[in-house]
């Protein structure tokens, strides 16, 4: 067995024999001292001469042990300021039993009755340890804080300790926790601020051991001496790591999850020196979900136990970055006998997500002439005994859902597969038709054309909208089947009509409109989180509480309006007023699931009479996952340069568009061309697609651009669409617009907004510009989506008149197939 889960094993094993034990009663540890009810923070003075008013007072530790068999309780500092992050070992620092969370509690169980000693630490590194006398038949409260030092006379002389933690960059660090200790079992705790810079503004002169801890870097220990009425300044450097996340949930054999879990995550060796290896420890929350996060990356050993089971171990790789899953199941203790060799039992749910179990389901098994069939129940969950061992074929289906296919091989006793099917895409039809004035056969050119679809019951959601051509024409492809309303609207009129639209059929609409319709603003959305099996999916949560700001959420801004998400996931609110220049609705969704917190906030502008459908995605407390995003501008080429695409559907698929492969998102281009995707994970081995679509007249212009995103990137694709036929080459120019800063002309350039910029193939004296730009408020301009140069190269012209002064420049360039060419262009005023 592995070395270092020898030890937590064996505790784990007495953890066992000892919980059934009896006994007496329980007693507090041997000179351990309460916290001060006034607790505080750093600022906080330790009492001098003819202070009386700081007298030690007895407090009741935090109720973390419940049951006999359990010690638990606080650690805090002189101060009172508990403190996360700590190890806690039971009689030596090779036995880990807990570690402190936010609130600087722990808890440990089934300790044997005796005497102990409690030791709090980090990384093996001892900074003080409590004597305590047990007996296991009770629950122990307790708070372990610095002794020997709430008199005035135990110390008289103190000094100030500064100093400033940086990362190996220089960059200064925010939230380290810094612990200084002496051996008098006195120890104090203080946090770097914003600047990296820690205070211990009073602390009794003497010789330190310093400690250094934060999640992501290695930790720190140093050495201080601290002289009565001097400052003494000690700063440090702390070596970052990669760190990744781990999650997972304990259940019994039966598929009940286990809370109140024990569950260790514990290092091997990582560094030559006298330190153990980081040893990690939480508890299971109400749903048997755990979480490890911001944890070191590299070989890990974990351990689940929980009284009344048997431990389950494991290995794990934790990777640099995401996370890995990593369930355990236990046994009552002792396990259950296994059942006859020559058979297996096959049990599991099967489901679309987390909370979307599907009843009804056909399981079906397949090994040679052996056929086995059974179905779900209404939970989801199906049941085959007395299988023969062996390999399996099999299928699973259910009415709406895509069936999968696969083998699996049974071994003797139980067996577990969950079978996850994914909804069945709807086969989607085509809506067009014509907006008219009134009873009139006269069309309406530049039409708000809004298409709508139900939701919840009693519930409508807008989910496509366009506008119609000079002919007063409109189209929405892609359309789910079923019932729906098709609206529009044009200055002060507006009407709709309702349609029903079977599955891959095209339908004629007609929407005639009439003075007199009333504006009313929305916003409407679904509570969801992401699928932890299909990332590219979401889930909607219900009962989520939506909160409204008009503007930041603070203290003194309260909210305007309160509701929560349906059964369905969907919120709504109505009647809202238009914002105004620069304000923003900002939504705020929380609600409490799986033992911690889970938020998301979203905003959004809103027009007079605007309806704005906004999804709130929610995520646990803690780092959000590593989600990148998409942006960019939909184009195309005109007779007179190019211009930005408002209104175009925009698709983004997760590998090839097809019909078996529906697009994971979609949206319309705003009034300027631009598109955007947010929260997306990586798309990995599989490339996005983003593709964009609009009609001119009859003609449909269309185009697509691939693309890979890595986690947390933020990526800018433009996409080009076409008149039908072949497009051109998809090599890009750009770059910045200089010149010189008349006032610093040694210093560094100026970006020049607003320049002219022209694309040239060949000499620009000989040739017409065959493209035309401007460069943006950063300076910036791009050609895209541009054929290779061949033999003539490409010259890229800028100029602009600033201050009277005619500044020109021009550079050239050959560009290959499919190639990006960084290319700065520098202005000068004419006289050069």
């Amino acid at each position: 067995m592995r070395k270092l889960l020898i030890a937590v094993l064996g505790l784990a094993a007495v953890f066992l024999l000892l919980a059934a034990c009896g006994g007496g009663g329980a007693s507090g540890p041997s000179g351990f001292t309460p916290l001060l009810t006034t607790g505080g923070d750093q600022n906080n003075s330790p009492p001098v001469e003819g202070d009386d008013t700081l007298e030690a007072v007895d407090v009741e530790p935090p109720q973390v042990a419940k049951s006999a068999g359990e010690i638990g309780g606080v650690v805090a500092d002189y101060v009172g300021t508990p403190i996360p992050d700590l190890e806690v070992y039971l009689d030596s620092t090779g036995n880990v039993v807990s570690s402190t969370d936010d609130s600087g509690e722990f808890l440990a169980s089934g300790v044997a009755s005796g005497n102990h000693s409690l030791v709090i630490g980090v990384e093996g590194i001892e900074v003080a340890s409590f004597d305590v006398s047990y007996d296991d038949a009770l629950p122990l409260n307790m708070a372990l804080s610095p002794s020997g030092a709430r008199t005035v006379s135990e110390y008289s002389d103190y000094g100030t300790l500064v100093g400033a933690v940086t990362d190996t960059e220089g960059t200064p660090l925010e939230g380290v926790k810094v612990l200084a200790f002496n051996n008098d079992r006195f120890f104090l705790l203080a946090r770097t601020n914003a600047d990296g810079e820690y205070e211990f503004a009073r602390i009794p002169a003497g010789d330190y051991r310093l400690i250094g801890f934060k999640r992501g870097y290695r930790t720190y220990v140093g050495e201080v001496a601290i002289h009565a009425g001097e400052t003494t300044r000690h700063d440090f450097v702390m070596r970052g790591y990669d760190v990744g996340r781990v999650i997972g949930t304990v259940r019994d054999e039966e598929g009940t999850p286990l809370p109140r879990t024990h569950v260790f995550l514990l290092y091997r060796d990582r560094e030559d020196d006298d330190r153990n290896p980081p040893a990690f420890h939480t508890m299971t929350g109400p749903e048997g979900h755990y979480a490890f996060n911001d944890v070191p990356a590299g070989g890990a050993d974990m351990l689940a136990f929980k009284p009344g089971y048997g431990p389950e171990d494991a290995e794990v790789a934790v990777p640099p970055i995401g996370f890995i899953v990593q369930d355990f199941v236990l046994h009552g203790y002792p396990p259950p006998p296994p059942p006859p060799p020559a058979y297996a039992i096959l049990t599991g749910l099967v489901h679309s997500g987390p909370v979307d179990p599907i009843g009804g389901a056909l399981v079906e098994l397949i090994r040679g002439d052996l056929y086995f069939s059974t179905e779900s129940n209404d939970e989801g969950f199906y049941r085959f005994d007395e299988l023969p061992i062996g390999e399996y074929v099999f299928e699973v289906s259910a009415e709406g859902y895509e069936a999968i296919r696969g083998e699996l091989r049974l071994l003797p006793g139980h067996n577990i597969r969950n079978f996850f099917l994914p909804p069945e895409p709807p086969l989607f039809g085509f809506i067009e038709g014509t907006v008219f004035w009134g009873e009139s056969e006269e069309s309406v050119p530049g039409a708000l054309v809004e298409l709508w679809v139900p939701g919840a019951p009693g519930d409508m959601h807008k989910i496509r909208e366009t506008e119609t051509n000079q002919h007063g024409r409109f189209g929405f492809p892609e359309v789910p089947p079923g019932w729906g309303v098709i609206k529009a609207f044009k200055e002060d009129a507006g009407g709709d009509i309702e349609y029903f639209l079977e599955p891959g059929d095209a339908i004629e609409v007609t929407v005639r409109i009439f003075p007199g319709h009333e504006w009313n603003g929305k916003i409407i959305g679904r509570t969801r989180i992401v699928d932890p099996e299909n990332p590219d999916r979401y889930i909607n949560i219900p009962c989520v509480e939506v909160v409204l700001f008009y503007g930041p959420p603070d203290e003194g801004n309260p909210p305007m309006r309160v509701t929560h998400s349906n059964e369905n996931g969907i919120y709504v609110f109505e009647g809202l007023p238009p914002t105004e220049d620069e304000m923003q609705y900002v939504l705020v969704a929380h609600k409490f699931m799986e033992g911690m917190m889970w938020e998301g906030v979203e905003d959004t502008p809103l027009g007079e009479d605007q309806v704005v459908e906004l999804h709130i995605t929610l995520h646990p407390q803690g780092p959000p996952p590593e989600f990148g995003s998409v942006h960019g501008v939909v184009w195309r080429m005109i007779e007179d340069g190019e211009e930005h695409v408002p209104g175009a559907l925009v698709l983004l698929f997760h590998g090839e568009p097809g019909g078996n492969n529906p697009p994971v998102r979609e949206g319309h281009s705003n009034e300027d061309g631009w598109y955007g995707f947010p929260e997306l994970p990586p798309s990995g081995d599989m490339p996005y697609v983003v593709v964009a679509k609009k009609d001119y007249g009859e003609v449909q212009w269309e185009g697509a651009k691939p693309f890979h995103l890595g986690p947390g990137e933020e990526m800018e694709v433009h996409v080009q669409i076409f008149p039908p036929g072949p497009p051109p080459g998809r090599s890009t120019i750009g770059g910045r617009i200089f010149r010189q800063n008349p006032e610093n002309p040694a210093g560094p350039p100026l970006c020049v907004p607003g320049a002219t910029v022209e694309l040239y193939r060949g000499d620009p004296d000989e040739n017409e510009p065959i493209r035309t730009a401007e460069s943006n408020e950063q300076g910036l301009y791009h050609f895209f989506d541009l054929p290779p140069s061949g033999d003539v190269p490409y010259v890229v012209v800028a100029h602009k008149w600033i201050q009277e002064v005619y500044y020109y420049g021009l550079e050239d360039t050959y560009l290959g197939d499919n190639e990006f060419k960084e290319l700065h262009v520098w202005i000068w005023p004419n006289e050069y």
